[in-house]
């Protein structure tokens, strides 16, 4: 999983990955499969874009839509919470 976390919240970026991580690890998962990137709505867009099979958006809503254009041109599923 890759989570990118709003560049408002950057500095909470290693806590989230330590308690992400502690939660894969205990269910016998790697816990390396979680990645946390930091940035702006470029870096965003371009996560949206790479390919991914699934998108979890948490956050405002003018930013879910700009996150669900970009979903429909790339066919990526969204779930915005």
């Amino acid at each position: 999983a890759v989570v990118k976390v709003s560049e408002w919240a950057s500095s909470s970026a290693k806590w989230i990955e330590d308690i992400l991580r502690e939660i894969i690890g205990k269910r016998g998962y790697n816990p390396d499969l979680v990645q946390i990137i930091t940035g702006y709505g470029e870096t965003g867009a371009a996560l949206v874009q790479s390919g991914v099979d699934k998108v979890l958006f948490i956050g405002s809503p003018g930013v879910g839509k700009l996150v669900m254009k970009v979903a429909v041109v790339v066919v990526v599923v969204v779930v915005v919470v």
